[in-house]
Parts: C-alpha cells; sequence; structure tokens
C-alpha cells in the first residue's frame, strides 16, 4: 500500500471512531417523551376515593362525572358491590389532584343528582342532557377551615342534597312535634308574602320532634328577630257562624305541600336580629302565637260533645283561648280538659273565675247556646276580680253562673220534680229561680239555693212563707175538691210559691226558710206557730190517728195531732198533739179526751145506740175533749198528759172519788 493511501485510511478510522451518528437521536427523544409522560401522570395523578350509595341507577364506569358547582372535578372510575353490605354499591371515584386536598376532607357530602319532580319543586333537569352525576359540598366555607379537617377518603352518599351552606341568606331551624307535613320546598311567608323556602326536614335527634331547615333570602333577612314567631299556615281557613261562613285560602304551594308564616310583635322588632342557625319553635297555628305559656285545666263530670283543637273557650261572648286536649279519668269517673288562653284573657283566669259548658237547651224561657247548633260545645267563663291571683286548676260546670240578685236558702224533705232553672213564683209571676241545691249531711233533707231577682226583693221578708207549686196538686175534703194545676212550667220544671203575708214594719229577709210540702202545710204551720198548749196522750192503741189528724172540742176543730209514737221505757203509745191559744183554755186538769174516730155502735135492753163525731172524724179520724166540771179549774199547763179513751162513753164512765160532809151516815152502805 502506498504510503498516501494508508495515511488516509487511517484517518477515516479514526473519524468513525470518534464522531456520533443521527441515528441514536430519535430512540433518545422517544425515552425523554416517554418519561416525560410517566413524570406528567404521576404529577397529574389524582386521590381516589369510596362512595358509598343506596342505588346505582344511572351511574357508569369512567362516564359519570364528580361535580363541584358545575365544573367535573373527577369521574367514577368504578361501581361494585360493597362488601361490607352487600345491598349498597361502593363507587371508586378518582378525584382530580387540583381538588383532591379538599374533596378528601372529613365531613363533605356526596349525593346523585338526577331529575325529580315534585309538588313543590322541579331539579336535576340537566341531567336529561349530561346524565347522572356526583355531586359534592364541602363541609366548611372557607379554604383554611376546609383544610383543617381530618383527612378521610371514605364517605356515605346521602339521599337528596343537602343544605346549600354557600347559598347567600339566613338559614334557620325551626322544630315541631306534630307539624311535620311540611314539605321540603314549601314557601316561607311574611304577610302572605314568599321570603324563603323549606331546604330539609328530619328528625331530631331524641327522636321526639321534627327539625325543619329553612332558608330566608338575603333582602328578607331582617325580617327575622330573636323573638319573632313562626306557625304552620293553614292552606284553608273556614270560620262560621249563624249568619255566615267565611274562607281564607292560603297561596297555592301552602295548600299543596304546607307553609310557614313569620309573625312580629312590637316586642319582636325590639329584640336583636336573628343569627344564622338559629333555633326557633314552630306554633300549630297563628291563634298558638297569641296563648300564653302555661296550660289550665278544667275539670268536669257531665257529657260535653267537645273537640280537642277545634273547640272553643270565650270570655264574655269574645273568643279567649282553644280546647288542645280532652282525657277521661274511668277510676274518678270524670274528664280533664285542658286548655290555652291567649295571653291577653290570660289573667281572667283567676281565683274569682268561673267556667261552664254552652249547650244547646230548650227552656220555657226561651233557646240557649243556639249557635252551637253550627260551631258545637264550647266553653264560656267570667270573673268577679280580674285583678285576682291566677290559678291553673277549676271546674267545669255544666250550666251558667249564678244570677244577680238575693239568695236564700230553703230546707225541704223532698225535692218532689224540682230542678235548677225552675221558677219561685209570687202570686203567678216569676221572681226568681233556683240556682242549685244540694243533700244536707242529715242525708234526710235538702238545701236549695235560690236566687231573688233584685226588683222583687220588696216582695219578700221574714212573714214569707215557701212551698211546693210543683206539678198538679189535689186538695180534698167533704165538702169540695181542689185540683191547682199551676204553669206549664212548674207542670214539667216544677216550682216554688212564696206568700208574704205581713208587711207592715217587717222589712229584712231570712237567710234561710223552709220549704213546705204545699199551701195547706202553710196554714197549718201558721196555726202552730200562734200560742197555744201543747199535749202528750196516752193511748191503748192508735187505731186510724195519724200525724195531721184534727182534734175537736164541741165538734170545732181547734188543734191537731202533730205526731205518734212508742214510748218503749213505759210501754204504752204516745200522741203529741197542738190546741191553738183561742181554745186551749177550755182544756183543764180533768178534762177527758176520747178517740172520735169511725162509728160507736151499741146494742143493749134499751135498743141500738150509734154514736159518731163527724163525717170527717169517720174517714179520716180525729180526738175530741170535754170537761165534765170547769169549776175552779185552772187552765192545763204546757206538756201536760192526759188518757186517750176508746170511745167518749168510756170517758164519761171514768170515777173520780167525792168526799161528803154529813152529820151522819145513817143508811149509807
Amino acid at each position: 500500500m502506498h504510503e498516501e493511501d494508508k495515511t488516509s485510511y487511517e484517518r477515516g478510522l479514526n473519524k468513525s471512531e470518534r464522531g456520533f451518528s443521527l441515528v441514536w437521536i430519535v430512540p433518545i427523544v422517544a425515552i425523554i417523551i416517554t418519561l416525560g409522560m410517566i413524570y406528567k401522570s404521576y404529577v397529574d395523578k389524582g386521590t381516589r376515593i369510596y362512595i358509598t350509595i343506596d342505588n346505582g341507577k344511572g351511574i357508569m364506569d369512567g362516564n359519570t362525572p364528580l361535580m363541584y358547582k358545575g365544573i367535573q372535578i373527577g369521574s367514577v372510575e368504578d361501581v361494585s358491590i360493597n362488601e361490607n353490605d352487600v345491598s349498597k354499591l361502593l363507587l371508586t371515584v378518582v378525584v382530580d389532584k387540583a381538588s383532591s386536598s379538599a374533596v378528601t376532607r372529613k365531613g363533605n357530602k356526596f349525593w346523585k343528582v338526577e331529575p325529580k319532580i315534585s309538588l313543590t319543586e322541579i331539579t336535576g333537569l340537566d341531567t336529561l342532557i349530561k346524565g347522572v352525576y356526583i355531586a359534592v359540598m364541602p363541609a366548611a366555607t372557607t379554604k383554611e377551615a376546609l383544610l383543617d379537617l381530618p383527612y378521610e377518603t371514605s364517605f356515605i352518599a346521602l339521599e337528596k342534597p343537602p343544605v346549600d351552606v354557600f347559598k347567600p341568606g339566613l338559614s334557620l331551624l325551626v322544630n315541631t312535634i306534630n307539624k311535620g307535613d311540611i314539605s321540603v320546598g314549601a314557601p316561607v311567608l311574611y304577610n302572605k308574602q314568599t321570603i324563603g323556602k323549606v331546604e330539609d326536614k328530619q328528625l331530631s335527634l331524641d327522636k321526639r320532634s321534627i327539625n325543619i331547615y329553612i332558608r330566608i333570602e338575603e333582602k328578607y333577612a331582617d325580617l327575622i328577630h330573636d323573638k319573632s314567631f313562626f306557625y304552620k299556615m293553614d292552606a284553608i281557613e273556614v270560620k262560621a257562624g249563624l249568619r255566615n261562613v267565611t274562607i281564607n285560602m292560603g297561596s297555592f304551594a301552602s295548600f299543596i305541600a304546607g307553609g310557614i308564616s313569620v309573625h312580629n310583635t312590637k316586642a319582636s322588632f325590639q329584640s336583636p336580629l336573628s343569627k344564622d342557625k338559629q333555633n326557633f319553635h314552630l306554633y300549630d297555628s297563628y291563634e298558638e302565637i297569641m296563648f300564653s305559656s302555661d296550660t289550665i285545666e278544667l275539670t268536669l263530670q257531665a257529657n260535653h260533645s267537645l273537640t280537642s283543637g277545634v273547640s272553643k273557650v270565650f270570655y264574655q261572648g269574645v273568643e279567649a283561648g282553644l280546647i288542645k286536649t280532652i282525657s277521661y279519668d274511668p277510676k274518678k269517673n270524670e274528664t280533664r280538659v285542658s286548655i290555652k288562653l291567649r295571653k291577653n284573657f290570660r289573667g281572667f283566669a283567676n281565683k274569682e273565675a268561673y267556667f261552664w259548658l254552652v249547650q244547646a237547651r230548650l227552656g220555657f224561657d226561651g233557646v240557649k247556646g243556639l249557635d252551637t247548633i253550627i260551631a258545637g260545645n264550647y266553653i264560656n267563663f267570667i270573673s268577679k276580680d280580674t285583678q285576682a291571683l291566677k290559678q291553673t286548676n277549676f271546674i267545669l260546670h255544666n250550666k251558667e253562673p249564678s244570677i244577680k240578685g238575693q239568695h236564700i236558702s230553703l230546707i225541704c224533705e223532698d225535692m218532689e220534680s224540682l230542678k235548677e232553672g225552675a221558677g219561685v213564683f209570687y202570686h203567678n209571676i216569676k221572681i226568681g229561680v233556683i240556682d242549685t241545691y244540694a243533700l244536707n249531711s242529715d242525708n234526710k233533707t235538702f238545701t236549695i239555693d235560690a236566687v231573688i231577682t233584685p226588683k222583687y226583693t220588696r216582695l219578700l221578708n221574714a212573714s214569707s212563707r215557701f212551698y211546693h207549686n210543683s206539678g198538679v196538686s189535689f186538695s180534698a175534703s167533704l165538702t169540695k175538691l181542689t185540683v191547682d194545676t199551676g204553669s206549664a212550667e212548674t207542670i214539667l220544671r216544677g216550682g216554688i210559691s212564696v206568700e208574704t203575708p205581713q208587711f207592715k214594719n217587717i222589712k229584712k229577709i231570712k237567710k234561710s226558710y223552709k220549704l213546705y210540702s204545699n199551701r195547706d202545710a202553710i196554714q197549718k204551720a201558721s196555726h202552730l206557730a200562734k200560742n197555744g198548749v201543747y199535749l202528750t196522750l196516752i193511748a191503748p192503741k192508735a187505731g186510724s190517728l195519724k200525724k195531721g189528724s184534727p182534734v175537736f172540742y164541741k165538734q170545732i176543730e181547734v188543734g191537731e195531732v202533730l205526731s205518734t209514737y212508742w214510748d218503749s221505757p213505759s210501754q204504752k203509745l204516745k200522741l203529741r198533739i197542738f190546741i191553738r191559744e183561742a181554745y186551749a183554755k177550755e182544756v183543764h186538769p180533768n178534762t177527758l179526751f176520747y178517740n172520735a174516730s169511725g162509728i160507736n155502735a151499741k146494742i143493749g135492753l134499751n135498743g141500738l145506740s150509734i154514736a159518731m163525731e163527724s163525717l170527717e172524724t169517720i174517714i179520716a179520724g180525729g180526738v175530741s175533749f170535754f170537761t165534765p166540771s170547769s169549776y175552779k179549774q185552772k187552765p192545763v199547763k204546757n206538756n201536760s198528759s192526759f188518757t186517750l179513751y176508746n170511745t167518749k162513753e168510756e170517758a164519761s164512765n171514768t170515777y173520780f172519788t167525792i168526799k161528803f160532809l154529813a152529820k151522819d151516815s145513817f143508811g149509807l152502805k
């Protein structure tokens, strides 16, 4: 090889050993790009979270997005059955790295968004085009507060959307026990103007009440104060009376889903503005807001026909409250009625208050409680002193309170047909009524409380006499028959009549009077009230004699038998009689008494002898007396005792010891 060619070959060989081939550029670039993609994939890799959901309808692997306020921040990677609870599904969701630090915080809420149409709202219409998606709401309103929460990757999806904490306005909670029929989306009204809506409702922690979450629009937030009142708004309110029927209807939304109204009083406006998430009580109705906080208990033992939540309470005819509950105690056989009174009437329910049941009644003085035919029975009450001490327990009476007038007590042994409300009459003029009556402690007599109308009290004084004037009374004797029917009212309800024999120099009215059985009893009592003599007759038998039998002197009635009784110590029958003052002087220590009852017949050798006092004694019996000689005889003393002979002949044949003064006893045997 030539020297020149050798040198050229060596140069070429060295050049190839030292140079870089372009072939290696492509692989190197490919490697760099791959490493960059791997790095970018690692850097951009999101965080996986796991959401347990009840229903996976519409959710698709890789297609169902995770959305926050309309922006996709992740997607569902996998849907599988939850191993811990096969009735639920487990969603594996990949969250974008930029959002993962905020999404993976304890307390965040997830739920499925799908189309929903209800009576109050239409939501999720965008899913008709985009499809179902998973929504998320942070547990805090600021980024700093959210990142301070604990890290979490496992969540349980909600059944419905939560309350939006980011939505502007005032978020409040109202609690109720029995008004859970308010639907989500129902309006919140102020003076019939919508100022918010119900966003959610759920049972309280103790499961005894319902928490309703509402949001007030931001521009109306200044209407809510610490002392504002929230009440359930009725869809339809009906007020009926004898003259008309009034129907008030709320908005259509409240008619369908119920609604809540806000009411402010003067005190409400003076209180501070409400704070966010403040709690309030939901009243059952507007009327309940006006009620006092305490409950009044009424007790009664009669049929009432009242309805809880419907029947009203009135104060002198003005609506003052409502009946809340009615319960019956079988052991005590009594009904307890719980009522609520409006605040401005609460003070009238005091120690001087009187409650009574108002119901339709037909009487001789007209129809009472006619309004109850439409509105039903109700309760009325009054108070004699509106400043008296308040009270919470009362008796619910079955009649109106006592009318104003003069109260007098009448004592009787038999009520006969008398009833409460029966009249008191003076010469057939109604001057009062029977208010109440009660059995006395002796279990034998009654005390009647009668009320005399003020303008007629001048007709009564200490000499007044009261007697039964009930139904139809008969008075018969041998000479006449008297039938007294009274008025139609006294026939059906009974009545009392009064007579005042003396007005001169007698003005004072007694507190208590005896009620006589009839007018004849008064006449007898008037005789007994006069001065006379009381005597005791000892008889072998009573025969036809009884209480009320007459006592005769020369066939003139001068007294009567007051009582007959058996005297055990003496083993004798005794009669207590009274002889009027005008004839008392005809009774002397030697006077003879005999039973003048019936007919005494005697048959002897001289023929038939029949003796009788009068036709009246034949029928009713009687006692007669005569005095053999009243010469130098003084009138008998009161309470003296005499023998009662069976006949006049037996009394006449009574022997007395007589002493004669003579010069001798010649011829006497």
